[in-house]
């Protein structure tokens, strides 16, 4: 019973934080550059859960192979140099799910809360069963990445019935000029920095729904047809996987809070 409420409250906590800040970019992001601020947090979250794991894993190649003071034992437990790589790919994925968030359909929000809790049960019994085969200090956080391994499966086939089931953006026109000037006035900001990102994301997103909608009569070749499909699935799979780490990241903090607390 004293499990079943720990993983209930762990879902609550980490429902509220998740929702409370991606609420905050949606209201906020139109008016000024203080929506900014809520993205540096989303880009912390995404590249914390990154470099947490890496480093673990090069502490334990650097005391394995190298000498402890050598030029390559430095290098691997460096955090500079992990770090540089993992904020780039952190940036872009923290880039296509901030846009993503602000078209966020009813349906996508309630799964949001679904994906929250899916997450957290198969984070917690992932946690247990890991308790037996590894030390301790490496038990959450290897749970933490099965967990986001097998949730981004799940949000991508989520993301790939929602795309065959009829949505179609509003800003598709019959012809490609027309959806473009559709598309980049369809969404604005007043901070200039997110209204260039927003403006470029939706240009490059609303090539490919043209492309995947309207494009079918000019492209007869099946094998580009289905390059461009695919190719549409991986641009925005970026956001997917960029939402989910955010997701597991958030839980993965709160239960450390939580266990240190009790």
């Amino acid at each position: 019973m004293d499990k079943l409420f720990y993983n209930f409250k762990l879902f609550v906590a980490s429902s509220m934080s998740i929702f409370a800040l991606l609420n905050i970019w949606v209201e906020s992001y139109r008016y000024n550059c203080l929506a900014l601020v809520v993205a540096f947090i989303f880009l912390s979250v995404i590249s914390l859960s990154f470099i947490d794991l890496k480093l673990a894993k090069r502490e334990c190649i650097k005391r394995c192979f190298f000498l402890p003071n050598s030029i390559f034992a430095k290098i691997l437990s460096s955090k500079f140099f992990l770090s540089i790589f993992y904020i780039i790919t952190s940036l872009l994925m923290s880039i296509s799910a901030l846009y993503g968030a602000t078209m966020y359909s009813r349906l996508t929000w309630f799964y949001l809360l679904f994906h929250v809790a899916i997450s957290t049960i198969i984070y917690k019994f992932l946690s247990l069963k890991l308790s037996s085969y590894l030390k301790s200090n490496y038990t959450k956080l290897f749970a933490r990445e099965w967990t986001i391994n097998i949730t981004a499966i799940i949000f991508i086939i989520f993301f790939i019935y929602i795309s065959l089931e009829g949505y179609e953006p509003e800003y598709l026109q019959d012809s490609l000029q027309a959806t473009l000037n559709s598309a980049t006035n369809s969404v604005h900001s007043d901070c200039n920095v997110i209204n260039y990102v927003l403006k470029l994301q939706k240009e490059s997103d609303s090539i490919f729904w043209w492309m995947v909608e309207k494009g079918s009569g000019i492209v007869s070749n099946k094998a580009i047809e289905i390059s461009i499909w695919l190719s549409f699935l991986l641009i925005n799979s970026l956001a997917i996987l960029g939402v989910n780490r955010f997701i597991l990241e958030i839980i993965y903090i709160i239960d450390k809070i939580f266990t240190k607390r009790g």
